[in-house]
Parts: C-alpha cells; sequence; structure tokens
C-alpha cells in the first residue's frame, strides 16, 4: 500500500484526503515513472515540492 492525498471536489485544502492504495506494478509492455520533482502554479503564487 503506498498513501496518497485524493479529492473528490475541487476546494480548500481541507477538501483533501489521505488514502491507502495498493501499489501499482507495470504489465510487460508498460513502464513505471518515478516523479521526483513537481511544479503548479495557479494565480500567480508557485508551488514547488520534492520527494
Amino acid at each position: 500500500m503506498v498513501k496518497a492525498l485524493q479529492y473528490k471536489t475541487f476546494g480548500k485544502p481541507d477538501v483533501l484526503q489521505l488514502v491507502d492504495l495498493p501499489l501499482v506494478h507495470p504489465k510487460a509492455d508498460e513502464v513505471s515513472i518515478k516523479v521526483s520533482h513537481c511544479w503548479t502554479q495557479s494565480n500567480g503564487l508557485g508551488y514547488y515540492g520534492k520527494s
């Protein structure tokens, strides 16, 4: 299991829920990509994340 933040409606940060999801294993014709950095920007305010 892995932890993930999940949301079902748009809104403030309190709509985020911490959930357990099954670990996904790629099939023979698929690849798995690890994201180590991300960037989002909304209304001129940026957010930088690093795992």
